[in-house]
Formats: C-alpha cells, sequence, structure tokens
C-alpha cells in the first residue's frame, strides 16, 4: 500500500522488474497485438511518431541516465568544506 502524500516511485525510474516484463511480453510474442497498436501509431500518426517510439524504448530499458556537472566558482575545481559542532 502506498502513504498518502508520498511517492510509491521516487527516483521516477522504471523499475527492473517491469523492464523485464515489458521484454518479456515482446519476446513471447504475447505483446503483438499492443506492437501493432503502436507500429500503426507510428506510421499513421507522424506528428506522434517520436513520442511513440521513445515511449517503447524508455519502457522496455528505462530512461537513460544524466550526467551532472558539479563546479566551484567562475568553472574551476568544486571544494567542500567540513566542520565539526
Amino acid at each position: 500500500m502506498f502513504v498518502k502524500g508520498k511517492s510509491g516511485n521516487p527516483s521516477g525510474r522504471v523499475s527492473e522488474g517491469r523492464k523485464q516484463f515489458v521484454r518479456g511480453l515482446v519476446k513471447s510474442g504475447l505483446a503483438n497485438k499492443a506492437l501493432a497498436v503502436l507500429e500503426e501509431e507510428l506510421t499513421k500518426n507522424k506528428k506522434n511518431r517520436t513520442q511513440v517510439a521513445m515511449y517503447i524504448l524508455d519502457q522496455a530499458y528505462g530512461k537513460p541516465k544524466q550526467a551532472i556537472e558539479h563546479t566551484g566558482e567562475e568553472g574551476g575545481p568544486l571544494s567542500i568544506k567540513v566542520t565539526y559542532a
């Protein structure tokens, strides 16, 4: 059960179990109808083509990690000062 006011997926990432489930559906052939609908959308509706393709890839493999760069003042090295109370 989810606690009210708290996210069930705080990191926002697709769980490994969900990835395996989607991959299993694709490999087993049970997802053929769903894939046919998505394929039709990819070919018929040019406007949504990229979004549909990205959705399929995100569901199967998760979203790519984003690099974050930390720098200090004026782009120099980051300095960390630790003080003990």
